[in-house]
């Protein structure tokens, strides 16, 4: 798997902070150091290091030297980064997952509020703060005014007003209970691919947004990923893809589709989760059927942008 610092206790911690990264220099110190300073401190803190070609990888072996909880791995090429996402997150012990952007800081008492919130509700599947967004290079902060609570009891509902109201993903910044993250197939290898795996988790328990700004994230375009061009954006999600037939619309809807109709939750509940799923393709059939054209036509994939 390539060079890795191995540094690790016996005993598996509460909680598993996952860090994947490629070329995030620039930021990580910051990111690190808002992590190990947390007030709750039975956490072990995995690195993955995607290939960067920066100054990362010694700033990540400085730190596995002086902090035993740390646990440093450089993958040996560039895998794309949901996959890297994946592969921290595989290499978690604890009872909670973590994911933590190597841009983004946490506020010191996010793992203590979102543990505490957890262990008294069982059925809380995610836990996280409000989000305040952070300029990369100006570093005005705007405090974020649309993260998702969804707390109802009805699975169904949960995912209706997911689905419906999920537009920055940083729910997957909080703290996510792992024994129900893996019953999911994790993050997909294509734009948004993150969303479907919002929903799938929440089919399983309620998500439980915090009333504290806990999450500080850096936005821009080196930090954030919406802000790529449709060239970058390919190359971020997947580096090794030989095919210039994608599909990721058509892609997006049918892992909405396949992820409720694995999901072991009541049969009424999936039908009524699958019925939202079927009406939103229906909705974007247009969309749907001119990546189809796009893709699969006579002359092959198109530049052109949907209008």
């Amino acid at each position: 798997m390539g060079d890795q610092t191995t540094q690790r206790t016996d005993n598996p911690p509460t909680v598993s902070i996952a860090v994947p990264i490629y070329n995030g220099e620039r930021f990580l110190a910051q990111a690190l150091d808002s992590l190990l300073g947390q007030s709750f401190q039975d956490f072990e803190l995995i690195i993955s290091d995607n290939a960067s070609t920066d100054k990362t990888a010694a700033i990540c072996q400085r730190y596995a030297a002086r902090d035993a909880r740390i646990r440093y791995i450089r993958q040996p090429m560039n895998i794309g980064a949901p996959r890297n996402w994946n592969f921290v997150a595989e290499q978690a012990r604890g009872k909670y997952l973590k994911w933590s952007s190597a841009n983004d800081f946490c506020d010191s008492r996010m793992l203590e509020k979102c543990v505490a919130e957890m262990e008294s509700e069982e059925d809380v599947v995610l836990c996280y703060g409000r989000t305040c967004l952070v300029d990369e290079d100006s570093n005005v902060r705007t405090e974020y005014a649309n993260d998702v609570c969804a707390s109802d009891l009805r699975p169904s509902d949960r995912f209706t007003h997911l689905f419906r109201n999920l537009e920055m993903n940083n729910a997957q910044s909080g703290l996510i209970r792992i024994d129900t993250l893996r019953r999911t197939p994790l993050d997909r290898l294509y734009p948004h691919g993150d969303r479907v795996l919002m929903a799938e988790l929440v089919l399983y328990g309620r998500f439980v947004l915090l009333p504290e700004v806990l999450l500080y994230r850096r936005m821009g375009r080196e930090t954030a990923s919406m802000q790529l061009d449709t060239t970058d954006l390919s190359a971020f999600f997947d580096p090794r893809a030989r095919r210039s037939i994608r599909l990721d619309r058509l892609r997006l809807h049918f892992d909405y589709l396949v992820s409720v109709a694995r999901a072991r939750i009541d049969f009424t509940e999936k039908l009524r989760s699958l019925s939202l799923a079927v009406r939103h393709a229906f909705w974007e059939r247009k969309l749907i059927w001119h990546e189809l054209r796009e893709q699969l036509g006579p002359r092959g994939p198109m530049s052109s942008p949907i209008r």
